[in-house]
């Protein structure tokens, strides 16, 4: 397997999102409110991005909390021959997890690491705050060109590789505690600062 790609990423995050919804919808929301919760739902393994990548091609092994990283899937061998993938010859994906406001933050540590993909998820004002703020309701679009305007400025001092992916997955909710769903953007979509699509 080569790399993992953005549209892979999003087709198992759908599919492991659906899945674990049927499977335990009541847990997902009373999770979803909390911090720690959600974090712990999300990242550790056996988490929902541990179990998401058992729904990608190939020989991916999961890392977590690994030199500041959220999540890893990484592959290949042991560079030090420790065998446990410490060091590992291939890292596919890198992936914050924001469950606060420090997008940029994450944005800054993933552009200075090496992944064909980088993904951060993280969350927008619920569809009902964003009715009567214009400021929320502009919040996302924002957020998202500043983010690219970030890489953008990074690779004006040294340039990463130009096949390299950005996914942006952003959750949110129809109404503050209601039902949850996900949209995405990618510094690959035909307009990257303005797209953001429905997962």
């Amino acid at each position: 397997m080569p790399i993992v790609t953005g549209e892979e990423f999003i087709k198992a995050f759908s599919s492991q999102w659906y899945h674990d919804i049927v499977e335990q919808e009541g847990e997902i929301h009373k999770r979803f409110l909390q911090d720690s919760q959600w974090t712990y739902f999300m990242q550790p393994e056996g988490g929902f991005l541990n179990r998401l990548m058992n729904r990608l091609p190939g020989d991916l092994h999961y890392r977590t909390e690994y030199y500041t990283i959220d999540s890893l899937y990484v592959g290949g061998h042991d560079l030090l021959k420790k065998d446990d993938l410490s060091y590992p010859s291939k890292i596919y994906a890198l992936i914050e997890h924001e469950n606060q406001d420090k997008v940029e933050e994450e944005m800054w540590k993933l552009a200075y690491w090496r992944a064909p993909l980088k993904v951060i998820i993280f969350y927008d004002y619920s569809d009902k705050e964003k009715e009567v703020s214009p400021k929320k309701r502009e919040w996302l679009p924002k957020k998202i060109k500043y983010l690219t305007e970030m890489l953008k400025t990074i690779n004006n001092f040294y340039k990463e590789n130009s096949e390299t992916e950005y996914l942006f997955i952003i959750g949110a909710q129809k109404e503050v505690e209601g039902e949850i769903y996900w949209r995405w953007a990618s510094n690959k979509s035909p307009q990257p600062t303005v797209f953001i699509g429905d997962l």
